[in-house]
């Protein structure tokens, strides 16, 4: 009524054929005429509304998943009501049912005999990070960062061992350092200690 055309509309011929095309009313001749270049049979115009339908689909099956793979690397560490989820082990030491509870109320988790990068044991605490939204070890407990924490033996190290940090009292040694140990563990290590000092001396006599 308004001149509009009309889509898709069915047609049947005089000899049975059947065809989709678009109408248009003509003013000027005042009768409906076809739209030229419109025109298809019923079944290629059902195959193309399919293709359109399968598209659109597939978009948003696409979206979907994209949405979802974000959604699993974000809860890799959290379940989905943002509450922490529980792990069993870290760097290969199993957690005891206690530290699984302590580590899902969100409390430092003391682990012993954690193998370091040089293969020898440290001791170091684990605690998820709620801002970073993923657990991170400590070298001393974070819920005690006021006292003098337990791992205290393990500092140093670690930060030798594992961080290419230096030790006045080990500086000099050639070996990583073991569990607890802050200064020269033997005197075939307390020798290596101390030779470098004996060369500085004799160099400044000279």
């Amino acid at each position: 009524r308004a001149g509009l055309p009309v889509r898709d509309k069915l047609i049947e011929r005089n000899d049975g054929r059947k065809f989709v095309t678009t109408l248009q009313v003509n003013v000027e001749q005042r009768g409906v005429e076809f739209v030229p270049g419109t025109g298809r049979s019923p079944r290629t115009a059902q195959t193309q509304e399919a293709k359109g339908d399968t598209s659109k689909s597939q978009a948003q099956g696409g979206e979907n998943a994209a949405q979802t793979k974000k959604e699993q690397r974000r809860n890799t560490w959290m379940n989905e009501d943002g509450s922490i989820r529980p792990i069993s082990k870290w760097s290969g030491v199993n957690f005891t049912d206690k530290q699984k509870a302590d580590y899902v109320a969100g409390k430092a988790v003391k682990l012993e005999n954690v193998t370091d990068k040089q293969g020898f044991h440290a001791t170091m605490y684990i605690k998820f990070n709620p801002e970073k939204g993923r657990p991170y070890h400590y070298e001393t407990n974070p819920d005690n960062a006021q006292q003098v924490a337990p791992s205290n033996e393990s500092r140093t190290q670690v930060a030798v061992n594992n961080e290419g940090k230096t030790n006045e009292a080990t500086k000099n040694l050639k070996e990583p350092l073991q569990k607890g140990q802050t200064a020269p563990k033997d005197d075939r290590q307390q020798q290596q200690q101390e030779k470098p000092k004996k060369k500085n001396n004799k160099g400044m006599k000279m």
